[in-house]
């Protein structure tokens, strides 16, 4: 039990930095997925501080494509924890990941429709003040039953003004816009909500491609692509994709300026191209 109200059931996930749990929620009467700071890093500072950075993030949001902060507390260890509404559903990598082991495509209207709730819920996210900074596609839960798309994991979100670290460590290297790398070529750049657009748009791709646009893994090799590499088009390994080939890449520009401006923008260009 935590704070009297939560009962712990099982780990349903183990991530660097912290624990997730299936847990009953006895005042709702519902399952939560409860976090925690993961108990080699509880004494460690920067982790508290990365959690409740997390938890305050989250509980500011309030939007149907991200995940809802339930309640926040202490256990009697003093270790914080934030309970969110548990979806139950695979993640959109799973999905992505399934169709490609059937020898499938996610079909396109299903997987520019995933890409306007995502967008949705970032638009929420930076109208709270935030910047996500890890959004990908094992950050996303296809709810079961309904298939509404929800974000979760605001590990590293951050106020614009406070999201200026660079490093292969902030972020998923896949779907790390350049000014998020720390490198002579990305100094000018800054961290803004086109830092999550650019992410959103290797979302894209890969659920379109069902490969994200840079798929090394020397991460020396994979930084450079994301700063001087230009994307293979999503037409050349899916024919069909053609008329989105120049909205994925502008999303994918190297420079923050020349993206689409909100990630609504993105997911609007995306479905006017595929209705033309």
């Amino acid at each position: 039990m935590l704070a009297r109200r939560f009962r712990l059931e099982r780990t349903i996930g183990v991530g660097s930095m912290g624990v997730v749990h299936l847990a009953h929620d006895l005042r709702r009467g519902q399952a939560v997925a409860l976090k925690q700071v993961a108990p080699e890093h509880a004494a460690d500072p920067d982790a508290r501080h990365r959690f409740a950075r997390e938890a305050a993030a989250l509980a500011a949001v309030r939007h149907e494509n991200v995940v809802r902060v339930v309640g926040v507390g202490e256990d009697e260890s003093g270790a914080s924890f934030v309970a969110m509404h548990y979806v139950a559903g695979p993640s959109l990598e799973d999905v992505i990941v399934t169709s490609a082991n059937r020898g499938e495509w996610i079909a396109v209207p299903r997987a520019l429709t995933i890409v306007r709730a995502i967008a949705a819920g970032l638009t929420a996210v930076h109208a709270a003040g935030f910047v996500h900074r890890d959004v990908k596609p094992s950050n996303v839960l296809i709810e079961q039953g309904t298939g509404r798309p929800v974000l979760l994991d605001f590990g590293l979100a951050r106020t614009p003004a406070r999201a200026s670290a660079k490093s292969l460590g902030a972020g998923t290297p896949w779907y790390m816009a350049p000014e998020q790398l720390d490198d002579e070529d990305s100094n000018d750049l800054e961290i803004s909500t086109r830092t999550d657009v650019y992410a959103l748009g290797c979302t894209a791709y890969e659920a379109l491609t069902a490969s994200p646009p840079f798929t090394s893994i020397d991460l020396e090799e994979l930084k450079d692509q994301h700063l001087r590499r230009a994307p293979p088009l999503p037409s050349s390994v899916r024919p069909e994709l053609r008329r989105l080939d120049e909205p994925l890449c502008r999303a994918l520009a190297k420079a923050p300026g020349d993206r689409f401006s909100t990630p609504l923008a993105l997911a609007e260009a995306l479905d006017r191209a595929w209705a033309c």
